[in-house]
């Protein structure tokens, strides 16, 4: 059972991370856009093994801060 409860937490964590294309879908923009976002500090760009990745959470803080500018 230990087992169990280790693989969902960390299948929970992995849940929490975006690719890029994913976080395209949700702002709605281009991949140039996303790498502006990365490089203006924006957003953070996480590398994995699997490749670069995006905090779910800090994708949404930053939809968040865009709403509250409008």
């Amino acid at each position: 059972m230990n087992t169990d409860v280790k693989t969902r937490k960390t299948h929970s964590t992995l849940e929490e991370f975006l690719t890029i294309q994913e976080a395209r879908i949700m702002l709605s923009c281009s991949r140039t856009t996303i790498y502006n976002l990365f490089r203006s500090g924006e957003i953070h760009k996480y590398k994995l093994q699997a490749g670069s990745r995006i905090s779910a959470r800090e994708l949404q803080d930053y939809m968040e801060r865009q709403k509250q500018l409008i």
